[in-house]
């Protein structure tokens, strides 16, 4: 309903277009960052890593949410409905994002680029990977079916919220699992790493279900804005530290094969010079 400003914003919107501006703000700002980062590296090494080219696709494709979603909130200031296209592929990429987040985790606990420098056996995680991102884009369009439920007051409220709730749950064992069996074959430095990678690695996987239940908490008119910021946040604090992990050379660096286009013979610094 038209408000006493002229605006169409409810209640639970009002606002919402201001934060997405201040998100668009630091996208551009870390995206310049990043590129920044990129360019000093293949300096060193002449190329990028796959690592950091996934990356660089979970950035650039949250870049795109923002844009997108700012679009459609500044339409539906104006007509009470916004770009509802634009909506559902803000929500899209947002979630293609966590999956790649996720899924380099994954693939980094199992042994990608500390024990072997290709995926070899660990391709068989790209299909897992595959069918987890339908599923994600699945409930999107599911969660936007239910966007008029009398329940729903935020993204992903209710029985979607509590699937991806799920998922993570689920993601979070299996991370935990691939640590601890990559560790067996680990020298003294890599399990040092290791024990690191673990704990932040955990803290992203079990950051959505807490934001999840804080977000409960707050009036229904707060919701929205608590979730939007909460997960920016989330996902802008995981693009810091994996930017960090794979373009200096700290802990990651000097344990990874990302280190070996630095040695001659592209040992593998995390196994064989411990061993």
């Amino acid at each position: 309903a038209n408000q006493e400003n002229g605006s169409e914003f409810s209640a639970e919107l009002r606002g919402t277009r201001g934060i997405v501006w201040v998100q668009l703000f630091i996208s551009v700002l870390f995206t310049w960052f990043f590129a920044k980062e990129c360019r000093k590296f293949v300096r060193s090494a002449d190329s990028l890593h796959p690592v950091v080219i996934t990356l660089a696709c979970a950035i650039g494709l949250q870049f795109c949410s923002t844009v997108f979603e700012l679009i459609h909130l500044h339409n539906y200031n104006n007509n009470g409905y916004g770009v509802k296209p634009l909506d559902v592929l803000s929500e899209i990429c947002g979630m293609l994002v966590e999956v790649l987040l996720s899924s380099l985790l994954i693939l980094i606990a199992l042994g990608y680029t500390l024990l072997h420098s290709k995926l070899g056996d660990l391709d068989v995680v790209i299909p897992i990977v595959f069918i987890i991102g339908v599923v994600h884009v699945l409930l999107v369009g599911f969660g936007k079916i239910k966007d008029d439920a009398s329940y729903k007051f935020y993204e992903n409220e209710g029985v979607v919220g509590y699937i991806l709730v799920v998922i993570r749950l689920l993601l979070a064992a299996w991370f935990l699992w691939a640590v601890n069996e990559t560790r067996k074959e680990a020298g003294m430095k890599l399990r040092y790493f290791l024990a690191k990678f673990a704990g932040l690695g955990m803290l992203y996987f079990f950051s959505y279900p807490v934001l999840f239940i804080i977000t409960g908490f707050f009036a229904p008119y707060y919701r929205q804005k608590v979730m939007l910021v909460g997960w920016f946040a989330i996902k802008y604090g995981v693009f810091a530290w994996m930017t960090s992990m794979f373009l200096t050379r700290g802990d990651y660096f000097q344990v990874s094969t990302l280190n070996s286009s630095f040695l001659p013979g592209g040992v593998r610094p995390g196994l064989d010079k411990e061993e």
